[in-house]
């Protein structure tokens, strides 16, 4: 959607790698991305409470970590 919406004028390109990105969430309403330059020596990042994003940053982390299961009371 953002492809088509906000970078509508990008040029974009499919790579065939792995790219780390990193990102912390540090409740619902806020969160942080950082990416590692190529040599992995630095990284640059941003805060963002934009709750789309955010929301997203979430939805994403939930694809890899699951949601524990609450205990049930005894």
């Amino acid at each position: 959607m953002a492809l088509k919406q906000v970078l509508r004028n990008a040029e974009t390109f499919e790579v065939d790698a792995d790219i780390p990105m990193f990102f912390w969430i540090a409740d619902d309403r806020h969160g942080v991305m950082a990416v590692q330059t190529l040599g992995g020596q630095n990284e640059y990042g941003f805060r963002t409470s934009d709750q789309s994003l955010v929301s997203a940053l979430l939805a994403t982390r939930g694809r890899y970590v699951p949601t524990p299961i609450p205990a049930s009371p005894k």
